[in-house]
This record gives C-alpha cells, structure tokens and sequence, in this order.
C-alpha cells in the first residue's frame, strides 16, 4: 500500500505542510477507524509506504522543501515511530513495524517519466508532463 500527500510551497519558500507530514504519519501509525472495512490488517507483510509528491519546478522553494524533507521526515524510520509511540500511551500504535517513509521526494514527472500510463493524458497535458 503506498500513502503520498500533495505538498504547498509558500511564495517565500517556506514549508507550508511539514505539520501535516507528521498528523498523517501519526494517523498511518493508527490506522483507519475501522480497520474491517479498509483491511490494513489483512495483509501483516506488507509494507505502507509514505511520501511527498511535487510537481518539480526550479527554484529556492522547491530545493528548500526536497532537503528539508530528507533532513527529517526522511529520516525517520519504522524503529524511532515504534519507540515514540510506546512513549506516548495515549496513541495507540498498529502499524509502526510496517511503515516505510520514502527517503526523499517524488516528482510528478518522474513518475511519469517512470510509468507513462501513471496518469489520465488529459491531466498530462494540463500539468505539462
């Protein structure tokens, strides 16, 4: 199962979500309400992968966003999310052990790049990709 948010650059280069990466991991780490109906606990040998997709422009908001992200979000890995959650009683934690956070960013044309049929061609050509 793969998870990615969409991330807002600010005008001045700031990071407008890195608060949102970190209430999403922790939801991840939850889980959905109900767990019967979305079946994350069916399958206990896969992985959830969470990451940060962009859509690649030049510039100083782009780069300050992409090593942000690798400096911290990154860096966080499935032991350190296990071990602040046993910290914090009153989270419950289900799914620390099968969380991968991707290391660094993905860019929609990459991906693109990577799987062409990604996405519907008439949202290729409006985004340029």
């Amino acid at each position: 199962m793969a998870l990615a948010i969409r991330v807002f650059l600010t005008k001045n280069g700031r990071v407008s979500c890195s608060q949102q990466c970190f209430s999403h991991i922790i939801g991840i780490c939850q889980g959905p309400a109900e767990n019967e109906k979305f079946n994350w606990g069916k399958n206990s040998n896969g992985s959830i992968r969470f990451g940060s997709i962009l859509y690649k422009i030049s510039g100083d908001p782009f780069m300050s966003y992409k090593d942000f992200y690798s400096r911290t979000i990154g860096k966080i890995d499935s032991n350190l999310l296990r071990e602040t959650f046993n910290n914090l009683k009153e989270i419950d934690d289900n799914f620390t052990d099968r969380i991968e956070i991707l290391p660094d960013i993905l860019t929609y044309q990459n991906l693109v790049k990577e799987n062409p049929n990604w996405l519907d061609e008439n949202v290729k050509i409006f985004y340029d990709l």
